[in-house]
């Protein structure tokens, strides 16, 4: 799955615009700590994203 659909796919439910955003914000602020990490340790930037979602 993208990360732009796994976001996607953890905020929909939530029907408070700001807090979707916020959500979606610090979500997405995780995944490119995971992703700069993995390539930090020698993964490709491919699978690091791969392994972040």
């Amino acid at each position: 799955m993208k990360k732009e659909e796994f976001l996607q796919s953890i905020t929909q439910e939530i029907k408070h615009k700001e807090a979707k955003e916020a959500v979606y914000q610090e979500l997405d602020t995780h995944i490119k700590n995971l992703e700069r990490e993995s390539i930090q340790r020698g993964v490709s930037q491919e699978e690091a994203k791969k392994k972040s979602c």
